[in-house]
Formats: C-alpha cells, structure tokens, sequence
C-alpha cells in the first residue's frame, strides 16, 4: 500500500508563478470580451427589432 508523505513540498520557481499569472489574467480578460461580445449581439438584436422608422 502506497502511503502519502505526512508532509509535502511544493516549489514553484518563478517562470511557473509568471505563466500561471499570465494564464488567469488572460483567461480573466477573454471572459470579459466574450461577454461583452455577446451583450452587443443581444442589444443589435433588439434595437434591429424595435427600429423605428424615421418620418
């Protein structure tokens, strides 16, 4: 039977840290633009729907 150690040491050294910041703040901003994508969609959408016509 295979046992975990009692204690465990992690280490990240600094490129790992900078690539796993680099992911998140990517990640955080590609969520951003993705909604902010789709609430343009939405709002084209009704304003194409709801035009009035001018007269």
């Amino acid at each position: 039977m295979v046992m975990p150690p009692e204690v465990t040491y992690a280490y990240l050294d600094p490129i790992s840290g900078s690539v796993i910041l680099q992911a998140l703040i990517a990640g955080a901003l590609g969520a951003i633009l993705s909604i902010k994508k789709v609430s343009w969609a939405i709002r084209g959408y009704f304003s194409r729907l709801f035009k009035r016509d001018k007269q």
